[in-house]
């Protein structure tokens, strides 16, 4: 009976099933269900049994940290008999010293100067974290960003997204129209980056669709979702309310340019490159937050006949050899610098 009593115990210490939030990434552990393997017994060789503990143990190494929002939070559980009655269980707890955490992502953010009509403009967003031990930094809570009026939403696109209904179900059947882009997440937690398409998703309360990310790695799944604002001006912001608590080194979410692109471009985004502007909002899990003015980089662009000049001065003047810097910066001078008008003859 001893020997019995002991796989018995390892076998509760042994037993779960677990699945973390898509919104939240919180873990839900499950025992399995009576009559199948592994389930909790209700007897033990014709005994019925009276279960005083039960261990729910997480294995896996580097999974689970502790969170670095330092607000009040809970452990719930719920536990139901063999006679179908049930019992809620709650389990306060709350971490400190949050507010000493650091709170330091960096933001870029890119654009091609080659646009058009046909297949609007693109867009490159990438969030780095610094590689420091874990409990150094404050993980994001909430993002928000408004793009330049340069670069508008594109309202066919917008109306080609997909139902809520529709991605519910699976997010795979949205339509190919409604699925803008694609983001890459690499994670300390995962041996493998969570990664998956950027979909615009309709819901019925809201005025426009929604930006979710779909990222999966390692049998997780987290959906990052963002809402749209347009303003009447024409202005996109978008804001993600509900970041999970959990590290990344790398967030990087591009929105490529095509027949159903996200984004349109209204004039020469390489003339228009020092306006590009982007107010961003970063709140930390501690309650910091980073308010910056980001510019966007302009790519593809042709340089001007100054800025190759400039490009071409800034070379030399790291020679060393004055006689061959003189005669290469006078060379550079006569091939970019300003033409000279040509004269017109008399008739």
């Amino acid at each position: 009976m001893r020997k019995t009593l002991t796989s018995l115990s390892k076998s509760l210490t042994t037993m779960r099933s677990s699945c973390p939030s898509p919104l939240t990434s919180a873990l839900t552990i499950v025992s399995n269900p009576p009559g199948t393997p592994d389930a909790i017994p209700t007897q033990l060789e014709g005994i019925p049994l009276e279960i005083q503990d039960v261990n729910a143990t997480t294995t896996r190494s580097n999974f689970q940290f502790n969170p670095t929002n330092c607000a009040k939070m809970e452990l719930t559980g719920t536990l139901h008999s063999s006679e179908n009655a049930t019992d809620s269980l709650t389990e306060s707890f709350q971490v400190t010293n949050c507010a000493a955490l650091k709170f330091e992502p960096k933001f870029s953010v890119s654009t091609s100067g080659k646009t058009s009509k046909a297949y609007g403009a693109s867009l490159t967003a990438k969030v780095t974290y610094p590689k420091v031990p874990q409990g150094t930094d404050a993980d994001i809570a909430k993002v928000k960003v408004e793009l330049p009026k340069q670069l508008p939403s594109r309202l066919t696109t917008l109306q080609k997204a997909c139902t809520a209904k529709q991605f519910e179900l699976n997010p795979a059947n949205c339509p190919k129209e409604s699925k803008i882009g694609y983001a890459v997440v690499h994670t300390p937690l995962l041996p493998v980056p969570l990664e998956g398409p950027a979909i615009f998703v309709s819901h019925g309360g809201e005025a426009f669709p929604s930006l979710t990310m779909v990222l999966q790695g390692d049998n997780v799944t987290i959906d990052l979702v963002g809402t749209t604002f347009i303003s009447k001006s024409g202005i996109t912001s978008t804001t993600f309310k509900t970041v999970p608590d959990q590290p990344f080194s790398t967030f990087t979410l591009t929105l490529p340019e095509g027949k159903f692109s996200a984004l349109a471009a209204n004039g020469n985004l390489c003339k228009e490159a020092s306006k590009l502007i982007m107010p961003t909002e970063f709140i930390g899990q501690n309650g910091a937050a980073i308010h910056d003015q980001t510019k966007i980089s302009v790519t593809g662009c042709a340089l001007t006949r100054s800025e190759k000049l400039a490009a071409a001065l800034k070379v030399r003047k790291r020679d060393k050899n004055k006689g061959k810097k003189t005669k290469c910066e006078k060379a550079a001078r006569k091939r970019y610098g300003p033409l000279k008008k040509s004269k017109k003859g008399k008739k």
